[in-house]
């Protein structure tokens, strides 16, 4: 077991167990509050739920819901408004935004199949085709009027430009406002009950297959709709009423929306309110708003109304929620059956429903209680309902685990502060007695201290005081000899160790056609290094010396006094490190045969390995019998031949040589220039006389330079037999 501090040891066993004992703390606390905050949910979910379905009137809410059957469209180009009329005769001002629907006042209208806008005198114009009438308005005071229309009429459009009142049945006519006169310009293809016109264009609704039609006024003949297929494509309703405002939107009521086309661009807009339905009725302001205020403060994600309006199908009705999630009146979803499950249960029971966390394909995960709305039968007839999500109940639960966590981390902390307290009163007496046997230890002897407590410690103190004293006065009598008889077995020690560092030659083994020649490995550090065929050979450049020249000289054996003591040991670090280096370096290429097999790999790790002193590296395979080299400097080499004359080369300018049998290749470290030239100075350089047998010839080179003043530069001989 590793040597552990008593400090350590007590805060390794504290430490765990507070900490152990913090987190069933905090777990058990987190989960108490996690169903405390779910309890509480589900009270709000219920009382909200409850209360709303309380405070909210059915036949009120059933008319909030009830949508507006818009029969007719007359477009106000003067104040761009439109206007509509239902089924009932009311006239309500539609919102061309939003498609909503809100009541004007003014008396009901029966029987008008059709209405228009006249620019000049800012007045509504309907007609009564049952009763052959031409209704005038006034949208902003309510007052109407009538006229006898000479001949029956559905439909009634007034051209601004051309200042005339047409009228449609089964022909086109034109109408007399002040006398009631109809008068008949065509036959139409089909019954028009509907009229509008803009840019000289008539437009109709009909009762056939095609529901819009366009009509030339001048030649009665009908005209192409490019949009047709795509509008009834796209409305899949009746189309009841028509109007056209001047930049040539038509305006199109359907039975259960608005429609806009642009003619021009023939750009369908459907988005528009479900029945006509508006949002801002006093009544359902009324309802919304305190929805709206509840669902703040108590932080719920949504507060609704709903009813069931099919198998699986629930259709909004009143929405609290604001922003782009914001429901409108008449949006219907489509339930899973685990989702309609709870609607169901409280549509068959009249109870409050509350829901666990359960996934919803388009709000998410949602927690939801739904409360009965009952009409005055006691019967079901829509539902409150309140939702929140996964994520307020996360974040509120989160809230309190870091509370918990807060709290077991201060409790932790205080044990930890208690702990390394409590250590530290226990050990510090301990550190003292360790230091004071570390001094005694060093040689300060006589050393005292004194610890009252603990008594353990105590004893052992007056222990270590008593072995201080009587270590001072047993050594003082022995400290001058031992001094003297220490410092000359020392002397002797390194003396002998000196000499044993000096290294010995380093064995070679290599095939017998491969000779290095060099004075003293030591020196220059050429050498070489083998992997079965494969040599690799460096040679450094002349004037490198790896042992300081200085301190290259003969030595006794023994010094005699202090300088040549000084001087000896600085010899043998020299030579010392000088093994080393050259030890290193055949490790290294050493490796570089074992790893590498190829010239490439072995070049690439060789070239920034090494200093520049090193003049080449030659890389001979004695199977192929090829040279390669790294020449950083000049590297001349010769080339001898048996009955041939020798070459002169220099691997700076031939990196690659391939020798032939009979051949034998010299290679000089050094910076000599060698070329047809200078052959004479390499005969006095290597003394080679022309000889007609190779061995002989390799021979008397290797013997001259043996013997030759300019021994001191390496020479690596390669000969193929």
């Amino acid at each position: 077991m590793p040597n552990v501090k008593l400090q350590t040891l007590i805060l390794l066993g504290v430490t765990p167990l507070l900490a152990m004992i913090s987190t069933v703390i905090a777990v058990s606390h987190y989960f108490d509050i996690r169903q405390l905050i779910m309890r509480g949910f589900d009270q709000k979910l219920f009382a909200v739920s409850t209360v709303t379905a309380s405070f909210v009137d059915p036949d009120v809410h059933a008319s909030i819901y009830r949508p507006i059957d818009i029969r007719n469209l007359a477009y106000d180009s003067r104040d761009r408004r439109l206007y509509g009329l239902d089924a009932s005769g009311h006239l309500y001002e539609i919102n061309l935004t939003t498609g909503e629907a809100l009541p004007v006042q003014s008396s009901s209208l029966y029987n008008l199949t059709d209405i228009t806008y006249h620019s000049d005198e800012d007045l509504l114009y309907g007609v009564n085709g049952a009763g052959q009438q031409l209704i005038t308005i006034d949208p902003h005071h309510g007052d109407t009027r009538s006229l006898p229309l000479s001949t029956a009429v559905s439909g009634i459009a007034y051209d601004e430009d051309a200042d005339i009142l047409y009228g449609s049945h089964r022909s086109l006519s034109t109408i007399d406002p002040t006398t009631g006169t109809v008068t008949p310009t065509g036959t139409l293809p089909t019954f028009v009950r509907s009229l509008s016109i803009n840019s000289g264009i008539l437009y109709g609704t009909t009762i056939q297959d095609q529901p819009l039609i366009a009509i030339d006024p001048a030649t009665v003949t009908p005209l192409p709709l490019p949009f047709m297929d795509e509008l009834m494509a796209k409305t899949q309703q009746p189309i009841l009423g028509i109007d056209l405002t001047p930049d040539r939107q038509l305006l199109i009521a359907g039975s259960q929306q608005l429609f806009k086309v642009n003619v021009n661009t023939q750009v369908i807009q459907t988005d528009f309110a479900s029945g006509y339905r508006s949002e801002a009725t006093p009544d359902y302001q009324g309802y919304v708003q305190p929805m709206r205020r509840i669902n703040n403060r108590l932080n719920l994600t949504y507060v609704y109304t709903q009813i069931v309006s099919g198998d699986r199908t629930i259709t909004y009705v009143l929405d609290a929620t604001e922003g782009e999630e914001h429901t409108p009146i008449g949006w219907v979803e489509n339930l899973t059956e685990e989702e309609f499950s709870g609607v169901e249960r409280v549509a068959s029971t009249g109870r409050v429903y509350l829901s666990d966390i359960k996934p919803w394909e388009e709000w998410g995960l949602l927690k939801v209680a739904y409360a009965p709305i009952l009409n005055e039968t006691g019967q079901v007839v829509a539902m409150a309902g309140a939702d929140v999500n996964i994520s307020i109940i996360t974040q509120k639960t989160r809230a309190a685990l870091l509370r918990v966590m807060s709290v077991g981390i201060v409790s932790l902390l205080v044990g930890i502060v208690a702990s390394v307290y409590i250590s530290r009163r226990l050990t510090q007496p301990i550190e003292s007695v360790k230091a004071m046997a570390l001094k005694i230890a060093a040689g300060h002897y006589g050393q005292q201290m004194i610890i009252s407590q603990p008594q353990e410690i105590a004893d052992l103190v007056q222990s270590f005081n008593h072995m201080s004293v009587a270590l001072q006065d047993n050594l003082a009598t022995l400290q001058d000899t031992n001094e003297s008889l220490e410092t000359v077995r020392r002397q002797q020690e390194l003396i002998e160790m000196l000499g044993q560092m000096q290294p010995a030659p380093p064995e070679r083994h290599h095939p017998p056609v491969i000779q290095l020649y060099t004075p003293d490995p030591l020196h220059y550090a050429a050498g070489w290094v083998s992997e079965g065929d494969r040599i690799l050979v460096w040679l450094p450049h002349p004037q490198t010396n790896l042992i300081d020249p200085k301190l290259d000289s003969p030595s006794p054996l023994m010094p005699h006094d202090d300088t040549e003591m000084v001087t000896y040991i600085q010899r043998q670090q020299s030579r010392l490190l000088a093994a080393r280096q050259y030890k290193e370096l055949e490790r290294m290429t050493s490796r570089l045969l074992q790893h590498y097999v190829d010239w490439h790999s072995i070049r690439t790790t060789l070239d920034p390995l090494f200093p520049l002193d090193v003049t080449s590296f030659i890389f001979y395979d004695a199977t192929t019998h090829s040279l390669r080299a790294i020449a950083r400097h000049s590297s001349p080499f010769i080339l001898l031949s048996l009955h041939q004359p020798y070459q002169i080369g220099n691997f700076l300018d031939t990196p690659e040589l391939q020798l032939e049998p009979h051949q034998v290749i010299v290679v000089l470290s050094g910076a000599t220039q060698i070329d047809q030239n200078t052959s004479n100075a390499l005969n006095d350089l290597l003394n080679i006389p022309e000889l007609n047998d190779l061995l002989q010839m390799l021979d008397e080179v290797l013997t001259a330079a043996s013997h030759h003043p300019t021994r001191s530069t390496p020479i690596f001989v390669a000969t193929v037999p």
